[in-house]
């Protein structure tokens, strides 16, 4: 996308920290998914047509720049540096400031949300759940993100101590993001074991099998392109369904209210019990930068299913 943006190819000790505000610049302009909205078309001329529409696309967010591209250029220029081929990195302190007034942040849902999402009407009981809804329950009561729900392996959901739990285990954010949660009894009370019985039985290999292979036929798609980005294939799917199709369906409107608020309402959910910040930190993932990030926790197995237990949904229909 530099290099897009650049018109050509620069030597990198000829690259300015100017090149870098500018890059910045045109990158506060990119309409989002511009590869696919605007196939076979640079940068700058996605910016130009996205300008040319009647209705623009909506461009990226500051997070995603910022995290995103910015963050990259300046990991490749830090090597540059450590690596002896520039004398400083042109990339360093260069990011998007201002929140765009757009950006609308994410919320956890709130109890009247919960008694929509999961009303008897919509969330049927009676009959064995879809993978939608077995994604749903298990996101609201283990806080994991979209793409560690989708990679979840059968194999991954063991016994501990003896406590069952998910390890998350595969392609994570980053490396604090691998952990062991405690299954919720509330999800056994929904037959979660039985469920991974039946998928061994019929030769399946992860827990949300169709959700998976969906977001490796994706993977591969992006790979052919060279636009491969870590786990951004599989918030494609069920998330994308449960966001355009679920929510207006059971009335929820609120643009801050999407697929990621399960987690937001699982850690709020934790806070309000009373749970450590450390704990909460354990059962969520959050990055670590410590040695040992990852499964290494200081809480017990034990300790983490006592904490967990105490979440409790004020509407909760289930």
């Amino acid at each position: 996308m530099f290099e897009e943006f650049l018109e050509e190819d620069r030597q990198v000790c000829r690259i300015t920290k100017q090149d870098i505000h500018a890059f910045k610049r045109a990158l506060s302009e990119t309409p989002a998914n511009y590869v696919k909205r605007f196939p076979g078309t640079t940068l700058p001329d996605a910016v130009k047509a996205n300008k040319a529409r009647a209705k623009s696309y909506p461009t990226l967010s500051t997070r995603t720049i910022n995290d995103k591209y910015l963050a990259r250029l300046h990991s490749i220029l830090n090597w540059c540096v450590r690596s002896e081929i520039i004398p400083d990195n042109p990339a360093t302190g260069i990011k998007v400031d201002a929140i765009k007034k757009s950006e609308r942040p994410r919320v956890n849902f709130s109890p009247d949300d919960l008694i929509r999402l999961f009303n008897p009407k919509h969330f049927n009981t009676s009959t064995p759940f879809n993978e939608m809804q077995w994604a749903m329950i298990i996101s609201l009561f283990s806080g994991m993100r979209a793409s560690e729900l989708a990679q979840m392996q059968l194999n991954s959901i063991r016994t501990e101590r003896g406590v069952l739990v998910f390890a998350v285990e595969e392609e994570t954010k980053n490396a604090g993001s691998q952990r062991l949660i405690p299954a919720h009894s509330t999800i056994l009370a929904h037959g979660l074991e039985k469920r991974v019985a039946s998928l061994r039985n019929s030769g399946k290999s992860h827990l949300f099998q169709e959700w998976y292979e969906q977001g490796v036929q994706s993977k591969k798609l992006a790979a052919s392109t060279g636009r491969v980005t870590l786990n951004h294939y599989f918030p494609r799917f069920i998330p994308r369904r449960f966001i355009n199709t679920y929510l207006p369906k059971v009335g929820i409107v609120d643009s801050r209210k999407r697929w990621h608020s399960f987690r937001h309402t699982f850690k709020t959910g934790l806070a309000r019990a009373g749970v450590p910040r450390s704990m909460q930190d354990d059962l969520c993932g959050h990055a670590d930068n410590s040695a040992g990030a990852g499964y290494v926790h200081g809480s017990s197995v034990e300790a983490m299913k006592d904490a967990i237990e105490k979440l409790r949904f004020d509407g909760f229909a289930l």
